[in-house]
């Protein structure tokens, strides 16, 4: 026997007034044996008359700005997912398309590379991500996106080192990937 919490609170408000305690209004309700007799005085005729009523108050406004910032925090979740979707189909067509390419300035210069730099801040924690799990040549990017470059001039041309500089500086500016 299942009691929803709709049954609870109307119990909770009308139990006082009621012949029956929870207890027998749980064991009417599950044997559906109700005598005439006690059908009139008993806490189930009561349920059963108020039934089809509407058993919690009206909204309020706070239950309504409760179910705004539901439907905020979960468009927000929308908007991440398709974001994540859009700069992973990117990442995929520019490495595809830049196998075998050499040229820093020509990979930077492709339309999927640059509409990465497109989207911008949102994509940094994506930028890094991908920096840290497969290295590459995102560092173009990041500094097009932020107008800084971590990268100490003496680590400039090292992959290891630039990687970490800007790893380093996204923990600092306390961004998650």
């Amino acid at each position: 026997m299942v009691v929803t919490e709709k049954d609870n609170l109307w119990l909770q408000k009308y139990q006082k007034n009621a012949k029956y305690s929870h207890k027998n209004y749980l064991a009417i309700k599950s044997t559906n044996e109700i005598p005439k007799a006690k059908l009139k005085t008993s806490l189930y005729s009561n349920y059963l008359e108020n039934k089809s009523k509407t058993l919690l108050p009206p909204k309020s406004t706070r239950h309504r700005k409760c179910e705004l910032a539901n439907r905020s925090k979960y468009l927000s979740i929308f908007k991440q997912v398709e974001i994540e979707a859009t700069f992973t189909a990117l990442v995929k067509q520019w490495r595809e398309e830049n196998r075998g390419v050499s040229s820093t300035n020509q990979m930077s210069m492709h339309p999927a590379y640059q509409q990465i730099i497109g989207m911008g801040e949102v994509a940094i924690p994506l930028l890094l991500r991908e920096l840290e799990k497969k290295s590459g040549q995102w560092f173009w990017a990041l500094k097009s996106i932020t107008r800084e470059d971590p990268v100490p001039p003496e680590c400039k041309g090292n992959t290891k080192e630039m990687t970490k500089a800007w790893l380093e500086w996204g923990r600092r500016k306390g961004y998650k990937w």
